[in-house]
Protein backbone atom coordinates (compact mmCIF):
# COMPACT_ATOMS: atom_id res chain seq x y z
CA UNK A 1 0.00 0.00 0.00
CA UNK A 2 1.79 3.13 -1.04
CA UNK A 3 0.35 5.09 2.48
CA UNK A 4 -1.28 4.40 5.59
CA UNK A 5 -5.26 5.06 5.79
CA UNK A 6 -4.81 5.29 9.45
CA UNK A 7 -7.32 8.67 10.22
CA UNK A 8 -8.41 8.55 6.59
CA UNK A 9 -11.90 9.62 6.43
CA UNK A 10 -13.36 9.16 2.57
CA UNK A 11 -16.28 11.30 2.54
CA UNK A 12 -14.30 14.33 4.03
CA UNK A 13 -11.61 15.54 1.79
CA UNK A 14 -14.46 17.53 0.03
CA UNK A 15 -14.63 20.75 -1.78
CA UNK A 16 -11.46 21.85 0.02
CA UNK A 17 -9.49 19.49 -1.92
CA UNK A 18 -10.65 21.11 -5.42
CA UNK A 19 -9.98 24.35 -3.82
CA UNK A 20 -6.79 23.70 -3.24
CA UNK A 21 -5.75 21.52 -6.95
CA UNK A 22 -6.99 24.89 -8.22
CA UNK A 23 -4.84 27.31 -7.08
CA UNK A 24 -2.13 24.68 -7.14
CA UNK A 25 -2.41 24.38 -11.37
CA UNK A 26 -3.36 28.10 -11.56
CA UNK A 27 0.22 29.19 -9.93
CA UNK A 28 2.37 26.45 -10.61
CA UNK A 29 1.08 23.96 -13.02
CA UNK A 30 0.32 20.42 -13.15
CA UNK A 31 1.82 18.49 -9.43
CA UNK A 32 4.15 16.02 -9.46
CA UNK A 33 4.61 13.02 -7.60
CA UNK A 34 5.68 14.32 -4.37
CA UNK A 35 3.51 17.83 -4.65
CA UNK A 36 0.67 15.25 -4.65
CA UNK A 37 1.61 13.31 -1.69
CA UNK A 38 1.24 16.41 0.25
CA UNK A 39 -1.70 17.86 -0.89
CA UNK A 40 -2.96 14.14 -0.07
CA UNK A 41 -2.09 15.20 3.71
CA UNK A 42 -3.23 18.47 3.09
CA UNK A 43 -6.52 17.68 2.32
CA UNK A 44 -6.97 14.74 4.41
CA UNK A 45 -6.95 12.13 1.83
CA UNK A 46 -4.97 10.16 -0.10
CA UNK A 47 -2.74 10.76 -2.92
CA UNK A 48 -4.63 8.18 -5.54
CA UNK A 49 -7.66 10.45 -4.85
CA UNK A 50 -5.88 13.15 -5.97
CA UNK A 51 -4.54 11.96 -8.82
CA UNK A 52 -7.98 10.78 -9.54
CA UNK A 53 -9.64 14.25 -9.39
CA UNK A 54 -6.57 15.47 -11.27
CA UNK A 55 -7.78 13.23 -14.14
CA UNK A 56 -11.39 14.02 -14.07
CA UNK A 57 -12.06 17.84 -13.88
CA UNK A 58 -11.02 19.63 -16.60
CA UNK A 59 -10.31 22.78 -14.65
CA UNK A 60 -7.78 21.15 -13.24
CA UNK A 61 -5.93 20.52 -16.33
CA UNK A 62 -2.94 23.51 -17.03
CA UNK A 63 -4.26 25.68 -19.84
CA UNK A 64 -3.31 29.16 -21.85
CA UNK A 65 -6.96 29.65 -22.79
CA UNK A 66 -8.27 33.21 -23.03
CA UNK A 67 -11.58 32.37 -23.32
CA UNK A 68 -13.84 29.46 -23.24
CA UNK A 69 -16.74 28.65 -25.28
CA UNK A 70 -19.47 26.33 -24.76
CA UNK A 71 -19.78 23.15 -26.85
CA UNK A 72 -22.96 22.02 -25.24
CA UNK A 73 -25.68 20.56 -28.00
CA UNK A 74 -27.95 24.09 -27.39
CA UNK A 75 -24.55 26.25 -28.15
CA UNK A 76 -23.47 23.78 -31.01
CA UNK A 77 -27.08 24.28 -32.89
CA UNK A 78 -26.74 28.06 -32.23
CA UNK A 79 -23.14 28.03 -33.46
CA UNK A 80 -20.57 27.18 -31.12
CA UNK A 81 -18.14 25.83 -33.75
CA UNK A 82 -18.24 29.54 -36.29
CA UNK A 83 -17.97 31.39 -32.81
CA UNK A 84 -14.85 29.43 -31.80
CA UNK A 85 -13.06 30.34 -35.68
CA UNK A 86 -14.06 33.73 -35.17
CA UNK A 87 -12.44 34.43 -31.71
CA UNK A 88 -9.39 31.89 -32.78
CA UNK A 89 -8.89 34.52 -35.88
CA UNK A 90 -9.10 37.44 -33.20
CA UNK A 91 -5.55 35.49 -31.72
CA UNK A 92 -7.60 34.08 -28.94
CA UNK A 93 -6.65 31.11 -27.28
CA UNK A 94 -10.09 29.15 -27.06
CA UNK A 95 -10.44 26.51 -24.67
CA UNK A 96 -14.38 24.66 -24.00
CA UNK A 97 -17.08 24.14 -21.83
CA UNK A 98 -20.03 22.21 -21.59
CA UNK A 99 -22.48 24.01 -19.98
CA UNK A 100 -23.07 27.99 -19.22
CA UNK A 101 -26.83 27.43 -18.15
CA UNK A 102 -27.14 30.33 -20.91
CA UNK A 103 -28.45 27.95 -23.38
CA UNK A 104 -31.29 30.38 -24.33
CA UNK A 105 -29.18 33.12 -25.63
CA UNK A 106 -25.91 30.53 -27.02
CA UNK A 107 -23.20 30.12 -28.30
CA UNK A 108 -21.84 31.10 -24.66
CA UNK A 109 -19.04 32.86 -24.44
CA UNK A 110 -17.34 32.59 -21.06
CA UNK A 111 -14.21 35.35 -19.89
CA UNK A 112 -12.26 34.61 -17.03
CA UNK A 113 -12.64 36.97 -14.00
CA UNK A 114 -15.04 37.76 -11.37
CA UNK A 115 -18.89 37.85 -11.72
CA UNK A 116 -20.61 40.87 -12.63
CA UNK A 117 -21.92 43.62 -10.04
CA UNK A 118 -24.79 45.09 -11.58
CA UNK A 119 -25.69 48.37 -11.65
CA UNK A 120 -29.00 49.36 -8.94
CA UNK A 121 -29.56 52.79 -7.44
CA UNK A 122 -31.96 53.52 -4.62
CA UNK A 123 -34.26 56.21 -4.28
CA UNK A 124 -37.72 57.29 -3.86
CA UNK A 125 -38.46 58.29 -7.08
CA UNK A 126 -39.39 55.90 -9.64
CA UNK A 127 -38.56 52.45 -9.22
CA UNK A 128 -37.45 50.83 -12.17
CA UNK A 129 -36.67 47.07 -12.43
CA UNK A 130 -34.27 44.90 -14.37
CA UNK A 131 -33.22 41.64 -14.48
CA UNK A 132 -29.73 40.65 -12.68
CA UNK A 133 -30.38 36.96 -14.28
CA UNK A 134 -26.96 35.74 -16.17
CA UNK A 135 -28.96 35.33 -19.38
CA UNK A 136 -29.59 38.79 -18.95
CA UNK A 137 -26.23 39.93 -18.25
CA UNK A 138 -25.12 37.94 -21.45
CA UNK A 139 -27.68 40.25 -23.59
CA UNK A 140 -26.53 43.26 -22.70
CA UNK A 141 -28.50 44.32 -20.05
CA UNK A 142 -25.67 46.02 -18.07
CA UNK A 143 -25.62 48.88 -21.23
CA UNK A 144 -29.44 49.62 -20.37
CA UNK A 145 -28.75 49.82 -16.76
CA UNK A 146 -26.02 52.49 -17.57
CA UNK A 147 -28.09 54.19 -19.90
CA UNK A 148 -31.11 54.46 -17.38
CA UNK A 149 -28.89 55.93 -14.25
CA UNK A 150 -27.65 58.01 -16.60
CA UNK A 151 -30.85 59.34 -18.31
CA UNK A 152 -33.21 59.26 -15.09
CA UNK A 153 -34.17 61.66 -12.34
CA UNK A 154 -31.55 61.14 -9.74
CA UNK A 155 -33.86 60.37 -7.00
CA UNK A 156 -35.43 57.20 -9.28
CA UNK A 157 -34.76 53.76 -8.62
CA UNK A 158 -32.61 50.90 -10.14
CA UNK A 159 -33.94 47.60 -8.52
CA UNK A 160 -32.17 44.40 -10.03
CA UNK A 161 -34.02 40.85 -9.82
CA UNK A 162 -34.05 37.93 -10.63
CA UNK A 163 -35.41 37.26 -14.50
CA UNK A 164 -39.06 36.14 -15.30
CA UNK A 165 -38.36 34.22 -17.71
CA UNK A 166 -39.55 35.99 -20.85
CA UNK A 167 -35.90 35.94 -22.03
CA UNK A 168 -37.30 37.04 -25.98
CA UNK A 169 -38.45 40.22 -24.21
CA UNK A 170 -35.11 40.75 -22.54
CA UNK A 171 -33.45 43.20 -21.61
CA UNK A 172 -36.75 43.73 -19.91
CA UNK A 173 -37.18 46.77 -17.90
CA UNK A 174 -39.98 46.95 -15.64
CA UNK A 175 -41.67 50.19 -13.24
CA UNK A 176 -44.27 50.75 -10.68
CA UNK A 177 -47.18 53.00 -11.90
CA UNK A 178 -49.76 53.06 -9.18
CA UNK A 179 -50.24 49.07 -8.11
CA UNK A 180 -49.01 47.68 -11.25
CA UNK A 181 -45.87 46.37 -12.77
CA UNK A 182 -45.70 48.15 -16.48
CA UNK A 183 -43.14 46.70 -19.04
CA UNK A 184 -41.02 47.59 -22.27
CA UNK A 185 -38.73 44.74 -23.89
CA UNK A 186 -36.67 43.86 -25.73
CA UNK A 187 -34.87 47.29 -25.08
CA UNK A 188 -31.12 48.59 -25.87
CA UNK A 189 -29.61 51.47 -24.63
CA UNK A 190 -30.46 53.36 -27.20
CA UNK A 191 -34.49 53.22 -26.12
CA UNK A 192 -33.75 54.64 -22.79
CA UNK A 193 -34.49 58.60 -23.50
CA UNK A 194 -37.55 57.41 -25.69
CA UNK A 195 -39.00 55.48 -22.95
CA UNK A 196 -38.26 57.62 -20.44
CA UNK A 197 -39.91 60.68 -22.79
CA UNK A 198 -43.31 58.55 -22.95
CA UNK A 199 -43.19 57.42 -18.86
CA UNK A 200 -43.20 61.10 -17.69
CA UNK A 201 -45.69 62.51 -20.62
CA UNK A 202 -48.28 60.14 -19.04
CA UNK A 203 -48.43 58.16 -22.19
CA UNK A 204 -46.10 54.96 -21.98
CA UNK A 205 -48.54 52.48 -24.18
CA UNK A 206 -46.96 55.16 -26.89
CA UNK A 207 -43.48 53.57 -26.91
CA UNK A 208 -43.63 50.70 -29.43
CA UNK A 209 -41.91 48.50 -27.00
CA UNK A 210 -44.68 48.66 -24.62
CA UNK A 211 -45.70 45.33 -23.02
CA UNK A 212 -48.38 46.37 -20.74
CA UNK A 213 -49.26 44.80 -17.29
CA UNK A 214 -46.65 42.27 -16.91
CA UNK A 215 -48.89 39.56 -14.98
CA UNK A 216 -51.50 39.98 -17.62
CA UNK A 217 -49.39 38.66 -20.52
CA UNK A 218 -50.45 35.89 -22.16
CA UNK A 219 -47.03 34.02 -21.53
CA UNK A 220 -47.36 34.90 -17.58
CA UNK A 221 -51.33 34.03 -17.75
CA UNK A 222 -50.81 30.90 -18.75
CA UNK A 223 -48.65 30.06 -15.83
CA UNK A 224 -49.35 29.01 -12.44
CA UNK A 225 -46.25 30.33 -10.73
CA UNK A 226 -45.00 27.75 -7.22
CA UNK A 227 -40.64 27.55 -6.75
CA UNK A 228 -40.31 30.62 -9.24
CA UNK A 229 -43.41 32.89 -7.59
CA UNK A 230 -41.02 35.67 -6.01
CA UNK A 231 -38.91 35.61 -9.43
CA UNK A 232 -38.53 39.02 -10.75
CA UNK A 233 -40.77 40.91 -8.05
CA UNK A 234 -37.73 41.97 -6.23
CA UNK A 235 -34.07 42.54 -5.47
CA UNK A 236 -33.15 38.77 -4.16
CA UNK A 237 -30.67 40.14 -1.71
CA UNK A 238 -33.20 42.63 0.06
CA UNK A 239 -33.78 40.27 2.86
CA UNK A 240 -36.76 42.30 4.19
CA UNK A 241 -38.02 42.65 0.76
CA UNK A 242 -38.01 39.05 0.07
CA UNK A 243 -39.78 38.51 3.59
CA UNK A 244 -42.38 40.68 2.72
CA UNK A 245 -42.85 38.24 -0.17
CA UNK A 246 -42.90 35.31 1.98
CA UNK A 247 -40.11 34.46 2.43
CA UNK A 248 -39.54 31.51 5.19
CA UNK A 249 -43.08 31.78 6.09
CA UNK A 250 -42.97 27.49 5.16
CA UNK A 251 -40.05 27.10 7.60
CA UNK A 252 -41.84 29.29 10.43
CA UNK A 253 -44.91 26.63 9.56
CA UNK A 254 -42.77 23.77 9.67
CA UNK A 255 -41.71 24.63 13.04
CA UNK A 256 -45.07 24.77 14.31
CA UNK A 257 -46.23 21.17 12.73
CA UNK A 258 -43.27 19.60 13.05
CA UNK A 259 -41.31 16.79 11.66
CA UNK A 260 -44.10 14.01 11.70
CA UNK A 261 -46.75 17.03 9.87
CA UNK A 262 -43.99 18.12 7.50
CA UNK A 263 -43.61 14.71 6.08
CA UNK A 264 -47.60 14.08 6.15
CA UNK A 265 -48.06 17.14 4.04
CA UNK A 266 -45.26 16.12 1.64
CA UNK A 267 -46.76 12.58 1.27
CA UNK A 268 -49.95 13.97 0.62
CA UNK A 269 -48.69 16.46 -1.64
CA UNK A 270 -46.88 13.78 -3.88
CA UNK A 271 -43.70 15.91 -3.80
CA UNK A 272 -41.02 14.11 -5.97
CA UNK A 273 -37.90 14.55 -6.92
CA UNK A 274 -37.05 16.40 -10.48
CA UNK A 275 -34.71 13.68 -12.03
CA UNK A 276 -35.58 10.74 -14.00
CA UNK A 277 -36.61 9.02 -11.15
CA UNK A 278 -39.21 10.95 -9.60
CA UNK A 279 -38.22 9.26 -6.23
CA UNK A 280 -40.95 10.22 -3.51
CA UNK A 281 -39.49 13.19 -1.02
CA UNK A 282 -41.53 11.88 1.85
CA UNK A 283 -39.68 8.63 1.27
CA UNK A 284 -36.09 10.05 0.67
CA UNK A 285 -36.71 12.82 4.01
CA UNK A 286 -38.48 9.90 6.34
CA UNK A 287 -35.60 7.28 5.63
CA UNK A 288 -32.53 10.05 6.45
CA UNK A 289 -34.56 10.97 10.02
CA UNK A 290 -34.69 7.69 10.75
CA UNK A 291 -31.25 7.45 10.66
CA UNK A 292 -29.60 7.29 14.31
CA UNK A 293 -26.50 9.54 13.39
CA UNK A 294 -24.85 12.23 15.46
CA UNK A 295 -24.13 13.87 11.84
CA UNK A 296 -26.38 14.46 8.82
CA UNK A 297 -26.31 16.77 5.87
CA UNK A 298 -28.24 18.11 3.50
CA UNK A 299 -26.72 18.30 0.40
CA UNK A 300 -28.60 20.55 -2.44
CA UNK A 301 -27.63 19.21 -5.94
CA UNK A 302 -27.07 22.38 -7.93
CA UNK A 303 -25.27 20.62 -11.33
CA UNK A 304 -27.19 20.62 -14.27
CA UNK A 305 -25.93 20.62 -17.66
CA UNK A 306 -28.55 19.13 -20.28
CA UNK A 307 -29.33 21.17 -22.84
CA UNK A 308 -32.12 23.90 -21.52
CA UNK A 309 -31.70 22.34 -17.83
CA UNK A 310 -30.84 25.91 -15.82
CA UNK A 311 -33.66 26.49 -13.79
CA UNK A 312 -31.80 25.56 -10.60
CA UNK A 313 -29.68 28.52 -11.59
CA UNK A 314 -32.61 30.66 -12.40
CA UNK A 315 -33.99 29.86 -8.88
CA UNK A 316 -30.64 30.50 -7.10
CA UNK A 317 -30.16 33.60 -8.80
CA UNK A 318 -33.78 34.85 -8.95
CA UNK A 319 -34.72 33.97 -5.46
CA UNK A 320 -31.71 32.58 -3.69
CA UNK A 321 -33.75 32.61 -0.44
CA UNK A 322 -36.50 29.54 -1.48
CA UNK A 323 -33.22 26.88 -1.92
CA UNK A 324 -31.84 28.23 1.48
CA UNK A 325 -35.38 28.20 2.86
CA UNK A 326 -35.50 24.43 1.72
CA UNK A 327 -32.44 23.09 3.03
CA UNK A 328 -33.70 24.76 6.35
CA UNK A 329 -36.91 22.48 6.71
CA UNK A 330 -35.01 19.82 5.55
CA UNK A 331 -32.69 19.96 8.08
CA UNK A 332 -35.73 20.39 11.07
CA UNK A 333 -37.15 17.58 9.88
CA UNK A 334 -34.23 15.08 9.28
CA UNK A 335 -32.43 16.43 12.38
CA UNK A 336 -28.87 17.84 10.03
CA UNK A 337 -26.02 20.06 11.39
CA UNK A 338 -24.68 20.71 8.08
CA UNK A 339 -25.86 21.39 4.60
CA UNK A 340 -24.05 22.17 0.94
CA UNK A 341 -24.80 23.30 -2.17
CA UNK A 342 -22.81 21.75 -5.07
CA UNK A 343 -22.64 24.87 -7.67
CA UNK A 344 -21.48 23.95 -11.07
CA UNK A 345 -17.85 26.47 -11.49
CA UNK A 346 -19.48 27.96 -14.80
CA UNK A 347 -22.02 30.02 -12.72
CA UNK A 348 -20.21 32.90 -11.00
CA UNK A 349 -23.25 34.96 -11.01
CA UNK A 350 -25.07 32.29 -8.70
CA UNK A 351 -21.97 31.81 -6.62
CA UNK A 352 -21.81 35.67 -5.81
CA UNK A 353 -25.90 35.95 -5.75
CA UNK A 354 -26.47 32.67 -3.59
CA UNK A 355 -23.44 33.27 -1.49
CA UNK A 356 -24.55 36.85 -0.54
CA UNK A 357 -27.78 35.68 -0.10
CA UNK A 358 -26.69 32.82 2.67
CA UNK A 359 -24.27 35.37 4.24
CA UNK A 360 -27.22 37.56 4.88
CA UNK A 361 -29.59 34.22 6.62
CA UNK A 362 -27.19 33.58 8.58
CA UNK A 363 -26.53 37.31 9.67
CA UNK A 364 -30.41 37.25 10.57
CA UNK A 365 -30.03 34.47 12.88
CA UNK A 366 -31.78 31.55 10.03
CA UNK A 367 -28.13 29.93 9.75
CA UNK A 368 -25.51 29.43 12.41
CA UNK A 369 -24.15 26.35 14.66
CA UNK A 370 -27.03 24.48 14.78
CA UNK A 371 -27.25 24.36 10.86
CA UNK A 372 -25.18 25.97 8.10
CA UNK A 373 -24.30 26.34 4.62
CA UNK A 374 -21.33 25.80 2.86
CA UNK A 375 -21.42 26.13 -1.06
CA UNK A 376 -19.46 23.56 -2.78
CA UNK A 377 -17.87 24.54 -6.35
CA UNK A 378 -17.07 21.94 -9.11
CA UNK A 379 -14.28 21.90 -11.23
CA UNK A 380 -15.83 21.07 -14.73
CA UNK A 381 -17.46 18.07 -14.22
CA UNK A 382 -21.15 16.26 -14.79
CA UNK A 383 -23.25 14.90 -12.81
CA UNK A 384 -21.06 15.13 -9.32
CA UNK A 385 -23.69 17.33 -7.27
CA UNK A 386 -25.23 13.22 -6.66
CA UNK A 387 -25.97 11.77 -3.67
CA UNK A 388 -24.15 8.47 -5.09
CA UNK A 389 -21.19 10.45 -6.73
Amino acid sequence: MEESLSGWDPGRPGHMLLDILKEEVRTKGSPDAERIREIAGLAGTTAAKVRGAIGYYSELQPSDQTVRVCIGEACRARGADSKIAELEAAGETVGHLYCAGLCACGPAVVWDGDAIVPLSQSGTGLQFYLSQDSISLELGVEALAAALLDAADSDAALIRTGSRGLFNLEPLLELDIGDKRIGFGPLEADDVSAVLEAITSGEPSSHSSYLGEIAELPEMQSQTRFVLARAGLADPLDFSAMRDLGAYEGLQRAKQIGAEGVLSELKQAGLRGRGGAGFPTHFKWASAAAEESPVKYVVANADEGDAGTFIDRMIMEGDPHALIEGMLICAEVIGATQGWVYLRSEYPQTERILGAAIDSARAEGLLGPNFDIVIAKGAGSYVCGEETA
